[in-house]
């Protein structure tokens, strides 16, 4: 929650330095903040806790606004679908007349809103996508989000110096859990670590068993592991203790799908 709540403060910040240097009269008027965030659909628990820690901050820090500033935001609900995601950024920068858009749970999501936002000159700040190419795309986008080699180049480095000798990496099959798995392999064999196998793990149907049949006969130290939360990660955890026999030792090593 006081990630989220700092992440608020940036917006509020960055509106309320916007009103006073680009109009004079700013002092007397109304600035929307579109806020497209996942509140339903397989990303919703994220998109949920940002929305309660936005209303959260906005609640208790509200009267720091200038006198006569009053922020409208605007929330909608993507779906977790890009194209959906896209429309509603559509509709806040012609519609709402948004300022800036904000919240954006992941980087499918991020790359569709920011071909709109880009387009019409609103500025974008992600708050979820963990891509670290996002912000380069366009001069009119800023992320305050965790990237993914803030999260697993430390765990491949950490685990290459704590007696993990071989490691063997399954990931989703999704763009941002690929580089995840990419970033660990890379850490992990600079700090001298050897990658004896890596695999796919497809999501439809959550059938991760022939996968991990394959970790099985590779005998690693360590299984990195990168699945989507929720109904994904049960079933992982669920198969991987069935095709574990006994007598394995193999260090298991989950993340949740950096989004």
């Amino acid at each position: 929650m006081k990630a989220v709540a700092r992440l608020w403060r940036s917006v509020c910040l960055a509106i309320t330095l916007g009103v006073m240097l680009g109009a004079p009269s700013a002092f007397a008027q109304k600035v929307t903040i579109g806020v497209i965030s996942s509140l339903t659909g397989p990303l919703a628990p994220f998109g949920q806790q940002l929305r309660n820690g936005m209303r959260l901050y906005e609640k208790l820090h509200k009267s720091e606004l200038p006198p006569g500033v009053v922020l409208d935001i605007v929330t909608l609900d993507d779906g977790g679908e890009p194209a959906k995601a896209a429309a509603l950024a559509q509709e806040l920068v012609t519609r709402y007349q948004a300022k800036l858009v904000t919240g954006i749970i992941s980087t499918p999501i991020a790359r569709a809103v920011a071909s709109v936002t880009t387009t019409a000159k609103v500025p974008l700040l992600v708050m979820g996508a963990a891509d670290p190419k996002i912000a380069a795309e366009s001069p009119y986008i800023a992320s305050v989000a965790t990237t993914i080699l803030q999260e697993t180049r430390p765990l491949g480095r950490w685990a290459a110096t704590r007696g993990f000798k071989t490691s063997y990496v399954a990931v989703a099959d999704y763009p941002t859990a690929e580089s995840s798995g990419a970033a660990f392999t890379r850490a992990f064999e600079a700090a001298g670590g050897k990658l004896v196998g890596k695999e796919v793990l497809p999501l439809a149907g959550f059938d991760f068993t022939p996968s991990l049949l394959k970790l099985r006969q590779a005998t690693p130290d360590l299984a990195f592991l990168v699945v989507p939360p929720g109904k994904p990660t049960a079933a992982l955890l669920s198969q991987l203790r069935e095709a574990k026999p006994d007598g394995t030792n193999i260090a298991v090593m989950p993340r949740k799908l950096s989004l």
